[in-house]
């Protein structure tokens, strides 16, 4: 996918769904997201404990690559582009992408991307401030 603008995002989730690839697909302003609690997440990136409460046992576990795969469906590639590879995804999984306008300088937008459990509701996003920059967000999505 090529994003050249953040516009339409019926338009691109529309492509995706037409392709199989269930989607829901939000874009932001800059400085907001979405609340949390949109929906039920298929694996840990999305509305996960922090790991730094946990124990040694419990973070191993935590951190075991099939708890991630919301990770593993989108790779950047460039500043404007990024890959899905669907076949990380369950079936009847939902790929929930949200992009945001850059904050910092040189950052023209981000991107959020999780996976929502099968047979579950997206809700609306609600827009709340976010804080933070960039590369703040980019080091909390990274696990730390």
């Amino acid at each position: 996918m090529t994003i050249n603008e953040l516009q339409d995002p019926e338009g691109l989730q529309a492509a995706l769904n037409a392709q199989g690839i269930k989607a829901n697909v939000t874009y932001n302003p800059r400085d907001k997201k979405c609340a949390p609690g949109r929906f039920a997440s298929a694996d840990h990136a999305y509305g996960s404990p922090n790991p730094r409460n946990m124990t040694a046992e419990q973070r191993k576990e935590f951190f075991r690559p099939e708890h991630w795969r919301s990770r593993d469906v989108t790779r950047a590639i460039s500043k404007d582009k990024f890959r899905i590879s669907p076949n990380f995804m369950r079936p009847g999984e939902t790929l929930v992408l949200v992009f945001r306008l850059g904050n910092d300088p040189g950052v023209s937008w981000s991107l959020g991307a999780w996976l929502a459990k099968a047979g579950s509701s997206v809700r609306p996003c609600t827009l709340v401030d976010e804080g933070g920059s960039d590369k703040e967000h980019a080091k909390e999505m990274a696990g730390g």
